[in-house]
C-alpha cells in the first residue's frame, strides 16, 4: 500500500485516466484503503477479481490510502495494538504481526503522531464497525 495524502490531478501513482475521480469519490474503496486494479491482483490470476484478505491490501502494490482513509487506518492500528495485548504470542505472530508492522510503517512514514491521534478521534461509527468486522473474520475471502 502506498499513501497518497494529496489527491487530484498530477499526483503520482493514481493509475489510469478516470481513477483520480473514482479514488476521490470512494468508488475504489476497500476495508483498508482503495484498490487501483481489483481485477488484476498481484496475488491472483490476471483478469480475475482479487480474493485476498483486506489486511493483505497493506502489502499490495495496487493499494493506496488517501487522507480520507487515515481515520480508518489509524483505528485499525489501534485495534490491532489492542488485539496484540489479548492474543497469544503464537496467534499474534501467525495471524496479525505482519499486518500490524506494515500498517505501523505506513503510518509512521507518512503521518505525524499528532495526525494519527487526530485521525483516531475522527473515525466514524462505520469505520469502527468495518474494522471490528475485519478483525473478527466477517470479511474473510
Amino acid at each position: 500500500m502506498r499513501m497518497l495524502l494529496d489527491t487530484g490531478p498530477g499526483q503520482p501513482g493514481t493509475g489510469a485516466a478516470g481513477q483520480e475521480q473514482a479514488l476521490a469519490d470512494g468508488a475504489l474503496d476497500t476495508a483498508t484503503g482503495a484498490c487501483l486494479d481489483f481485477m488484476n491482483s498481484p496475488s491472483g490470476l490476471p483478469g480475475q477479481p482479487c480474493t485476498a484478505s483486506f489486511l493483505d491490501c497493506l502489502a499490495c502494490s495496487n493499494a493506496v490510502a488517501t487522507r480520507r482513509h487515515l481515520p480508518r487506518l489509524a483505528w485499525l492500528h489501534r485495534a490491532l495494538d489492542e488485539l496484540r495485548a489479548t492474543a497469544t504470542p503464537a496467534t499474534w505472530e501467525r495471524d496479525w504481526q505482519a499486518h500490524f508492522l506494515r500498517l505501523a510503517t505506513l503510518l509512521e512514514d507518512n503521518t505525524t503522531a499528532a495526525e494519527r491521534q487526530a485521525a483516531i478521534g475522527t473515525a466514524s461509527d462505520a469505520d469502527r464497525e468495518l474494522i471490528a468486522g475485519l478483525l473478527s473474520g466477517r470479511y474473510r475471502p
